[in-house]
């Protein structure tokens, strides 16, 4: 069955790279979404052994509203604005 799904591919790295061409994403957009994901895994693998939300309390707030502040930041930069989204059952 691995064989047939993957039959006719020669170069996977550049399969995989037209795939993501073809579903619109760029460079920047893949990049992006590979760090936001490493901080999620590093986040998930630290919750494990500690209480995160004790570590962040225990910062000083004046640290902790500039952490708030960024974070607000990076949604504002990295939300779509201007783009139009259908409703999802719009066509039922």
């Amino acid at each position: 069955m691995m064989e047939h799904m993957l039959y006719g591919i020669s170069d996977p790295i550049a399969w995989i790279f037209s795939g993501i061409a073809d579903m619109g994403i760029d460079r920047y957009t893949l990049f992006t979404l590979c760090i936001f994901t490493l901080l999620l895994w590093i986040y998930d693998y630290v919750s494990l052994s500690k209480n995160v939300l004790q570590m962040l309390s225990d910062v000083p707030i004046v640290l902790r509203w500039m952490a708030y502040l960024g974070f607000l930041l990076l949604i504002c930069v990295f939300s779509q604005k201007g783009v139009a989204a259908e409703f999802v059952y719009f066509q039922f």
